[in-house]
């Protein structure tokens, strides 16, 4: 990203065209916001500092489906392995070029965890505590691309399922631009600056696990304004979306459904057991994103999503 950073800055470019997944496309954001900064950008991450307008235009071109950083105002940076967000609406791109005909020849794992990223942000979108009517909207058209077409498109997409897949990104990604995520993504960061697991599929693998979590909220862990019914009800929603008649059947139905990405749907799958466990609590969980999340996050509650998720 510094690299990026000092390239804007001493060409003096009209433009940034950012062209990839979603680390692309988050190191072209940040460049070209950060390219007319007085300050180091990690003082900007660190300490909020309010941002100068850019000077050049944005263009995104995304080359996989999913991570919705196309049209969204933020970007994930790491600074010294620890998570850390760009957020603010200048980081919004002036152009985005979203061309199926990019994702024909993304590698499967590739396409499988940019589509559970599309996946986790629609579901995470509804339930969070920052939803809107429009949010929800979007969410749910997502979610019903997703489900639709991500296991061929995994597998042996046609033009129909990259044309859709690329629509649920985008969709999804803007559901997340009006709430941001919650706790599957809260979690996620510790798993891949840690074990390396791939982003969205770090996303899916605690997916089943908080949508039970969510779903048995109560009264004294609600963080929903809106009260525990409005909360029970969107879960309710989001089973219902998922084809099943409850949480539990609605967590195999998740289960399978990374199964049928071709990726391994349980920790236990990837080496990691109790021991590694107790390490990722010990990175603890981005504040932020737990924060959205319609029940209040503990570190005992993660402890027993991760051990559900083995």
């Amino acid at each position: 990203m510094e690299e990026a950073i000092g390239l804007v800055r001493d060409t003096n470019c009209d433009a940034v065209v950012a062209i990839g997944g979603g680390t692309a496309l988050d190191i072209g954001k940040s460049a070209a916001i950060f390219a007319t900064q007085d300050q180091g950008s990690v003082s900007y991450l660190r300490t909020n500092l309010p941002l100068r307008p850019r000077n050049c235009l944005l263009v995104l071109v995304p080359t996989t489906a999913g991570s919705g950083s196309e049209v969204t105002s933020f970007c994930t940076i790491y600074v010294d392995g620890i998570k850390k967000s760009l957020d603010d609406p200048l980081v919004l791109a002036d152009y985005v070029i979203a061309d199926p005909n990019l994702l024909t020849h993304l590698p499967p794992r590739i396409a499988a965890s940019a589509a559970l990223d599309a996946l986790c942000q629609a579901i995470e979108s509804f339930w969070s505590v920052r939803s809107t009517w429009r949010s929800r909207q979007l969410a749910a058209q997502a979610l019903r691309l997703t489900l639709a077409h991500l296991k061929t498109f995994c597998s042996k997409p046609t033009s129909n399922d990259r044309t859709a897949m690329a629509r649920a990104a985008i969709l999804a990604g803007k559901a997340i631009n009006i709430t941001r995520t919650t706790a599957p993504h809260a979690v996620s960061y510790a798993l891949t600056s840690v074990f390396g697991v791939p982003h969205g599929h770090a996303c899916a693998l605690t997916l089943p696990g908080f949508l039970r979590y969510n779903a048995m909220v109560t009264d004294l862990d609600v963080a929903d304004s809106r009260g525990v019914r409005w909360v029970r009800r969107r879960i309710a929603e989001i089973i219902h979306m998922l084809g099943a008649t409850d949480y539990e059947e609605a967590c195999l139905r998740l289960h399978e459904l990374i199964r049928s990405s071709g990726l391994e749907p349980r920790l236990s799958l990837l080496g990691l057991g109790s021991a590694e466990i107790e390490r990722l609590l010990n990175c603890g969980f981005d504040l932020e994103r737990a924060g959205n999340n319609p029940r209040r996050l503990t570190t005992d509650g993660v402890r027993e999503v991760l051990t559900l998720s083995l």
